[in-house]
């Protein structure tokens, strides 16, 4: 990044005929760059500061790389640069932070030795390894790693789930008396733990281990004393030494005190190899000391010396082998004569002792006298082969004496001097000969730095060391220039390729754009492939050059990915449509769209459009009511039906969508109302029938007294003064009486007949309906405008109560007015009567009756008004159902020119209006016109605000 900016720097350096105003902008830069690569050190270096050193090594990664940057902009003439700033009279540039620099690299460095254990520690972590082995990794991560939190974090979190097990190991072991296990719990304890150890559980699981310890160790040292009891019956030493060897062992755990049963049985063998023990010392003891009066004899030390080792042997109060005893009287007597023949000896060897001194004390001066001559010379010999003084050092040994030259330790400093002269010669002329190699005029190859290794390896003074490194800073300086040149070269080769590129990245898509594209993406790596060979030990071209190639590249995969995906994306667009009735699977499908194409131009849409699903399932739910509902349908609805589409109702009306309230809100109180209707409706007009079919008589036996007519029920008695109305059809007619009387159908009879003829329709879906009709016909008005003067008041209340009953049970609508008149009659006592024959009382109750129906009729025909249906209420309810007329023909979209276009299911004719589901201004749903059709480009006049993926609608009536 920097390359061209430091190669800039060095230039200027060599070159002094700069004008200033170059300088101040080149040190502008420079000192910006620096700035810029300061700051990303402080970042990371803070980073590092706070522990987290993996996050700071992958910030300084981060392209391009920081230790990267900062060898380009270290440069060895710094120097010389800031004294040219300074003699410029210019800001000298900031000062490139390498301390931080090697801070960062000793975090590498650190990474690096930390990699075989956190290569454990993610093994370990991913084999859910025992919580004890990841533990002891933790702890050697956190030691060898003591600025990273990381360790100790994550050590403390196991070392509690860790001690959450020994808790649980500790209750198993404990119960199964696991001596092995606890010993293994305490130790583990008396680790090093980062979290606290309550002390409760240390005490028990010590206490516990210690206490089954003890008892573990005294039962083995029962059976072990018990051998040893055997040894001692058998007197077998060797075993018993064993098994006692055992017993102390194991009495470091158990520590027996003497009053333990066990330590008592074990005394007395342990007390028998004690003393065999003392034995077998005294034995040896006594052996060593004859064994060194033996060896005094033979060394023949001084009488004395002698007389002690007989001491020491005689003191064990032991008999002393006899060939002992007569070597030593030997001994003695020989010691005895030695001593006399000395004695003799000294005054001779005195005098000749003194002559001999005087004459080795004048050779020792003079020996003393040349070997002081020789250590001096050796020493001067050997400082001169430390500092390699060769000629020096070969001219002080020539001026030497012959005596001291012959010195074996001089010669060896000479031959070492004359063969160092010989290295360095060697190391000289090798290293003038790698030096020569280093050619910068032909190529600038690896094997010239491999010279430039081994010369600095060769150098043996600052002179030769900076000579190596001006080299290397020209021989890079060199590799530079020529990259560059290289870069330029390849800059100019690109530059044509990349307009055409961005020409083709930039103009329509057709069908030769990926083949051009494709060709453009061949000729860039032919170009990257011929540029990047090694050249001159570097990269044919800098990685600026490379990446900025490779990103053209990746430009143009990226518009043929784009270019293949547009075409998918067409292919998927166009069967979206399959799932426009399903709603929630038409949603899905723009989600998946969507999500599968997100860079088309669409996709955002479709995401909104997906969310207004909720939208489409109420005006479809609308829809699918009207389709099936109309004036008749409604007014015969029956209760079922009635409950089920008051639910479909409720349950479209959660969403806001736009249906008139009123209206909607009356289909609804209506429907609620329907179906409250009992059940057992052909029951209910059975039994009803049955009562009327009962007072139906083809032949009816009347009795006429002044002009009353009487409808008998059994023959007429002119005696009894009582009679029975409606006759049984088993009873023959009579027709001699001494009354008048005669056989006829009277009008209650045609009224019992009407009734049962309405009450035997197949099927009757509206009971309201029947029941006032029935109430019609009981009132003798069903056939006729005017009632028949025959009927009889009584007769008509005892119909009118039936009738009643039967509108109490099946018309929630007639109920209260049904129950309020029975309720009535039956407290002017109208019905349940048995009738008699010229009474005052049945005047009386006829005149009620009378009264009481006409009052009914009123009030029967103020009821009218509420209780039955209009056609107006009908059509009132039913103003909405022209929503059936919205038909779904498609949904609206973008293509890439972003015109709005219209996918049909069906050919639509020209301008037709189209319309959509939208939210509108008071926030509730309903339909909206979005514009006509355009047949021939199958477009969208519009100009409202659009949105991709919303179903289309037109108004197509049906009527």
């Amino acid at each position: 990044m920097y390359s061209k900016l430091a190669q800039e720097v060095r230039d200027s350096i060599s070159n002094g005929q700069l004008p200033t105003e170059f300088l101040v902008d080149l040190a502008a830069e420079f000192g910006e760059a620096v700035s810029l690569v300061n700051d990303r050190l402080t970042k990371v270096l803070g980073i590092l500061s706070e522990g987290y050193r993996d996050e700071a090594l992958e910030l300084a990664e981060q392209s391009p790389s920081l230790l990267e940057l900062v060898g380009q902009l270290d440069l060895p003439e710094r120097e010389q640069w800031d004294e040219l700033l300074a003699e410029s009279l210019l800001e000298v540039s900031p000062a490139l932070m390498l301390g931080a620099a090697e801070q960062l690299e000793l975090a590498y460095e650190e990474k690096r030795k930390l990699e075989p254990l956190m290569k454990k520690h993610r093994l370990l972590a991913l084999a859910q390894a025992p919580l004890k082995s990841r533990i002891f990794i933790l702890r050697k991560l956190s030691h060898t790693d003591p600025t990273n939190p990381i360790w100790l974090d994550d050590s403390e979190t196991l070392q509690r789930a860790r001690l959450s097990q020994i808790k649980s190991e500790f209750q198993l072991a404990k119960s199964k008396n696991n001596t092995r296990k606890l010993m293994a719990l305490t130790k583990e304890l008396k680790e090093t733990w980062n979290v606290p150890i309550p002390k409760q559980l240390i005490s028990e699981i010590e206490g516990t281990s210690e206490t089954l310890a003890k008892s573990d160790a005294r039962s083995k040292m029962n059976s072990i004393a018990n051998r040893l009891n055997d040894c001692l019956v058998e007197y077998d030493e060797t075993v018993a030494r064993d098994l006692r060897k055992e017993w102390l062992d194991l009495n470091q755990t158990a520590r027996l005190t003497p009053n333990d049963d066990v330590f008592q049985l074990a005394q007395e063998p342990l007390r028998w190899l004690a003393e065999a023990d003392d034995e077998a010392n005294q034995d040896e003891s006594f052996r060593l000391a004859v064994v060194a009066l033996e060896s005094g004899i033979e060394q023949q030390v001084p009488i004395e010396q002698l007389d002690r080792k007989i001491y020491e042997a005689q003191k064990f109060e032991r008999e002393l082998p006899e060939t002992l005893i007569h070597r030593v009287n030997n001994y003695r007597d020989g010691l005895e004569t030695t001593r006399r023949r000395k004695t003799w000896l000294k005054a001779s060897i005195g005098l000749t002792a003194l002559i001999a001194c005087i004459v080795s004390i004048a050779m020792y001066i003079d020996h003393r006298s040349k070997q002081n001559r020789i250590i001096n010379s050796q020493k001067q010999m050997a400082q001169f082969v430390a500092e390699n003084g060769f000629e020096s050092g070969l001219s002080f040994f020539a001026g030497l004496d012959d005596q001291v030259q012959r010195d074996a330790e001089v010669i060896r400093l000479h031959d070492q001097l004359v063969a160092n002269q010989s290295k360095e010669k060697e190391r000289q002329s090798k290293f003038k000969d790698l030096v020569e190699l280093v050619d910068l005029v032909g190529p600038l190859e690896i094997n010239l730095d491999n010279y430039l290794d081994e010369a600095k390896n060769l150098a043996a003074n600052d002179s030769e060391n900076n000579e190596i490194e001006a080299l290397r800073n020209r021989l890079n300086s060199e590799r530079q220039i020529r990259q560059n040149k290289r870069n330029s070269l390849f800059q100019a080769k690109l530059k044509p390729i990349q307009k055409s590129l961005e020409n083709a990245l930039n103009e329509d898509t057709d069908l030769a754009t990926t083949d051009n594209l494709n060709r453009l993406i061949s000729d860039i790596n032919r170009l990257l492939l011929d540029s990047t060979k090694r050249v001159d030990g570097m990269a044919g071209i800098s990685s600026l050059m490379k990446n900025n190639a490779n990103n053209l590249t990746a430009k143009a995969a990226a518009r043929i990915r784009q270019i293949q995906m547009g075409n998918q994306a067409v292919q998927e667009l166009a069967k979206l449509k399959r799932h426009l009735n399903a709603p929630k699977q038409y949603a899905d499908s723009l989600v998946s769209f969507a999500e599968m194409y997100p860079d088309n131009i669409n996709a955002q849409n479709f995401l909104s459009t997906a969310k207004e699903s909720d939208n489409w399932n109420a005006f479809n739910s609308w829809k699918t009511i009207a389709e099936k509902l109309n004036a008749a349908a409604l007014e015969a609805i029956s209760a079922n039906d009635a409950g089920d589409l008051s639910k479909k109702i409720k349950l479209a009306s959660q969403t806001k969508f736009k249906m008139p309230d009123g209206p909607i809100l009356k289909l609804v109180q209506f429907l609620d109302k329907k179906q409250l209707r009992p059940a057992g409706g052909d029951k209910n007009r059975k039994l009803l029938r049955t009562f009327f079919e009962r007072s139906e008589y083809e032949i009816i036996e009347i009795a006429v007294q002044e002009n009353e007519f009487y409808y008998l029920a059994v023959p007429f008695d002119p005696s009894d003064k009582t009679f029975k109305y409606f006759k049984k059809t088993d009873r023959p007619p009579i027709s001699t009486r001494a009354i008048n009387t005669k056989a006829m159908k009277a009008p209650h009879c045609r009224i019992s007949e009407q009734i049962s003829k309405q009450l035997s329709a197949e099927k009757i879906t509206n009971y309201d309906k029947l029941c006032f009709e029935l109430i019609n016909t009981s009132l003798g008005s069903g056939n006729s405008s005017q009632p028949s003067p025959y009927l009889d008041s009584l007769v008509q209340c005892e119909y009118l109560n039936q009738v009643l009953l039967f509108a109490t049970l099946m018309s929630p609508e007639l109920k209260p007015f049904a129950e309020k008149q029975r309720s009535e009659m039956q407290s002017q006592k109208l019905v349940g009567n048995k009738w008699k024959y010229k009474t005052e009382e049945n005047q009386d109750l006829r005149r009620i009756a009378s009264k009481f129906l006409e009052r009914f009729k009123e009030d029967l025909g103020e009821l009218e008004l509420s209780a039955n249906i209009s056609k107006e209420d009908l059509a009132e309810m039913l103003q909405w159902s022209d929503i059936q007329d919205y038909q779904l023909v498609g949904f609206i979209y973008r293509n890439a020119n972003k015109k709005w276009l219209i996918d049909t299911t069906s050919q639509l004719e020209d301008g037709v209006e189209l319309y959509c589901v939208n939210l509108k201004a008071d926030e509730s749903v309903g339909l909206e016109n979005v514009g006509t059709f355009n047949a021939k480009t199958t477009e969208l006049n519009s100009s409202s605000n659009l949105q991709s993926g919303r179903p289309i609608y037109i108004n197509s009536p049906t009527k």
